[in-house]
């Protein structure tokens, strides 16, 4: 091998290396270990056949949830977050799929409900897509613990209506449920006692409430449900 030859394979090699690390600083700074998601080892074992955007904005939630709520999370993107095998399940309300799933987290002995609605023909008519929920005592694998739901979080106390919530009336009731970036939705089910009631009457019983109750209802998201489950 001569000199020359040697020379050029030193450099070639050089070239590697660097181009390899420079790869590297990119690929971490872009997100490619993204320290804003939490690290949900087997999403893709959903029956749904999620979109690189759509993992991301559920992981985001996670994270967003358990950082704004509980201060034994230090480094959630390190924890192994894992969806409990057969605990997927959903329902369709017009052309909006309300998708529900436990994760478990086995570190911290906690369990956790991740709501995901999404829309087949268009995704920007589901506001606020994902959700995270304190479960039933039921279906909690490592026993109770001080879970902080969304619609009960650390914020609450800064939105009067929360005192009024949950709210029943013959037609419908009202919960609130507490969105990834701190805003409030609620979330309004039909009773079925009258079906003639339309989406916009149930909107306009929930305002005239909502006025009566001293808030502005031009601050609140309202999910209307006219589905009944019996």
């Amino acid at each position: 091998m001569t000199a020359n030859l040697k020379k050029m394979i030193l450099i070639i090699s050089g070239i590697l290396v660097a181009l390899f690390i420079l790869l590297t600083i990119i690929f971490i700074a872009t997100g490619g270990m993204s320290k804003n998601q939490a690290d949900i080892s087997n999403i893709n074992s959903l029956p749904i056949n999620l979109s690189k955007k759509d993992e991301e904005n559920i992981k985001k939630a996670v994270f967003n949830y358990l950082s704004s709520n509980y201060s034994e999370y230090n480094d959630i993107s390190s924890e192994n977050i894992v969806i409990r095998e057969k605990s997927y399940s959903e329902t369709i309300d017009n052309d909006i799929t309300h998708s529900t799933f436990i994760i478990d987290i086995e570190s911290k002995k906690q369990s956790f409900r991740v709501n995901y609605n999404w829309s087949k023909t268009n995704s920007k008519s589901v506001n606020n897509p994902v959700t995270v929920q304190c479960l039933d005592s039921i279906d909690l694998i490592y026993g109770k613990f001080d879970c902080l739901d969304q619609s009960n979080s650390k914020d609450d106390k800064v939105d009067p209506i929360l005192s009024y919530l949950p709210y029943s009336t013959d037609y419908y009731t009202i919960t609130p449920v507490r969105n990834s970036d701190g805003s409030l939705t609620l979330k309004v089910q039909s009773t079925g006692l009258s079906r003639a009631l339309t989406e916009d009457d149930y909107k306009q019983m929930v305002s005239e409430w909502l006025s009566r109750k001293g808030v502005n209802p031009n601050d609140y998201s309202l999910f209307i449900s006219t589905s009944v489950t019996n």
